[in-house]
């Protein structure tokens, strides 16, 4: 629940601490004062959407803090650590900081998270049903959702099951949607891949090949020049008349001869005569690659016409021979599948209708779970309505076939009827805007306790009652409070004095300025605030007596 709230330079409001208690909770004061601040301060602190306007005229920037103690709640505690928040004991600190520039700062205990930590800790925590929230029953999911919060957790989890067979009927429908293609865009699709297939195929080409071509085509086109280059080699090497060989091998016997005179010349012959064998290898491979050499104009287009059949693939299919051979081996696999198209087919529809099955399962559990708890929830609304000066009402839950979607195939709606004899009809055409507003009440009601949220916030729930109305709508939130926290912003005093606990927010001049001040009431405040909302600015005797009456003292 929460513990205490501290709102600093937020719209009017310099500086307001409201400490709470369990119980309820009633918040009023004139209109446009500024109730509804106190609502959208706690709605920032939960994670709400941040209004850099309102922070206060003259103020960088704006703060809210919310102390609350969560008591035995393991499901927060779980989030709350998996964002590396440890508590130590059951209380909480949430801050919001919004500044004027446009920035924004959540922090739990004292770390900085994102809002979303926050609006996860209000989903836990806080419940704020504002003044218009009756409207929501108009919408075509919101009765569904209310249903299927009233069964609880057998309802998320066939929902859960529903949306994810649905998912996967939808994705496999368009996987076949993609098979189903008209015959004349699958044949002429089957013959480009054909081609290609047996282009690629047909011309056998090999990682490396064209690098290993090119050198060879530049040998065989240069065959005149290597074989000019390697008859003087022949010449220089091995001639009649001074040739590098022969000089060589004179040069070696002279080295032998000063060696037999000197031995110490040995070191200097031996080096001659390596150089001599190395000559001689040489000469000898140079021979033996002058010999393979053959001028054959035939080869060289062969090589000219395979080069450029490969630059050719090569830019039709990728930059290399290996991409060329994955972009064939995948057109073979593609004209594979089209050519087994209508197995894959019908392998495809035995999916589908599988699926359909699996997802039609679940639907029909999901619809019987409804349709067995919508009398249910009715009777218990009814019943809160009896508490609410509606005893004659009539409140149906109805269960039909509707459209199928990841919520299921049904469709819920809520039927009403205030007066006996009449037949109950859609609740948004029929119900007054009392009406509404004490149907709604009944609905949170009743959905309280299923939920678990510690606090429950309203927001001129009264609106369009008095009298005898208002009595039962105070009794309900003081009922709700037996089990919680409610907090209640009213200006009736039929609801505030069914509340344990009382604040009057009102309007002050001060410095020039116009602010917002919260007032904790006891005693004697309460007495005149209530004799107020009783009789108006004129608070007289009677006024005070008959809100005296109200509060039961005096």
């Amino acid at each position: 629940m929460i513990v205490e709230l501290v709102i600093e330079n937020f719209a009017l409001i310099h500086r307001a601490c409201l400490r709470l208690r369990e119980g309820f909770t009633a918040i009023s004061g004139e209109t446009g004062v500024g109730k509804s601040l106190v609502l959208q301060a706690i709605q920032l602190v939960l994670g709400g959407r941040a209004d850099y306007g309102l922070v206060r005229d003259g103020a960088s920037a704006g703060l809210v803090g919310m102390t609350l103690d969560l008591g035995d709640n393991p499901g927060l505690r779980e989030r709350l650590l998996e964002h590396g928040i440890v508590l130590e004991d059951s209380m909480l600190f949430l801050q919001r900081q919004i500044s004027s520039d446009g920035k924004s700062v959540c922090r739990v205990n004292g770390k900085q998270v994102p809002a979303m930590v926050l609006r996860q800790v209000g989903e836990l925590t806080v419940q704020i049903h504002a003044q218009h929230d009756h409207q929501l029953l108009s919408s075509a999911e919101r009765p569904m959702e209310i249903l299927d919060l009233y069964i609880g957790q057998e309802a998320r989890r066939l929902r859960g099951l529903v949306e994810a067979e649905y998912q996967e009927l939808r994705r496999l429908e368009v996987a076949r949607d993609g098979l189903v293609t008209s015959a004349r865009e699958r044949e002429q699709r089957m013959d480009l891949l054909r081609y290609q297939v047996e282009e690629i195929s047909g011309a056998g080409v090999c990682v490396g090949e064209l690098d290993r071509l090119v050198g060879e085509l530049a040998r065989v086109r240069h065959l005149s020049k290597l074989e000019e280059h390697l008859a003087q080699l022949d010449q220089l090497l091995e001639g009649e008349e001074g040739s590098a060989l022969g000089s060589l091998r004179l040069a070696a016997r002279s080295a032998h001869a000063v060696e037999q005179i000197d031995g110490e010349f040995a070191a200097i012959r031996a080096g001659l005569d390596e150089t001599l064998i190395c000559a001689e290898e040489s000469f000898r491979s140079i021979q033996q690659y002058r010999s393979q050499l053959e001028i054959d104009p035939a080869r060289l287009a062969e090589l000219e016409d395979r080069t450029e059949a490969i630059r050719r693939l090569r830019r039709k299919y990728g930059d290399s021979e290996l991409e060329i051979i994955a972009f064939g081996d995948a057109a073979a696999i593609e004209l594979a599948q089209l050519e087994n198209a209508e197995f894959a087919l019908a392998a495809m529809d035995e999916q589908v209708q599988r699926s359909a099955e699996a997802l039609d399962e679940v639907c029909v559990a999901l619809t019987d779970l409804r349709t067995a708890a919508a009398p249910r929830m009715a009777e218990d609304v009814a019943r809160h309505l009896g508490d609410l000066g509606l005893a004659s009402a009539v409140f149906v839950v109805s269960v039909a076939a509707g459209g199928l979607g990841i919520t299921g195939r049904d469709a819920v709606s809520l039927q009403f009827s205030a007066n006996p004899g009449s037949a109950p009809r859609d609740i948004v055409k029929i119900a007054s805007g009392g009406e509404m507003a004490r149907v709604m009440l009944a609905v949170q009601a009743m959905l309280a306790h299923r939920e678990g949220i510690p606090t429950l916030i309203f927001d001129e729930v009264d609106t369009g009652l008095s009298g005898r109305a208002a009595a039962a709508v105070g009794r309900k939130l003081a009922e709700l409070a037996g089990s919680g926290q409610v907090m209640a912003v009213s200006h009736l005093a039929q609801v505030v004095c069914h509340a344990e606990h009382h604040f009057r927010i009102d309007k002050a001049q001060g410095e020039g300025h116009t602010h917002t001040v919260v007032e904790a009431l006891e005693g004697t405040t309460r007495i005149e605030e209530v004799a107020r909302l009783l009789s108006g600015d004129e608070v007289g005797e009677t006024a005070l007596r008959n809100a005296e009456a109200l509060l039961g003292v005096g």
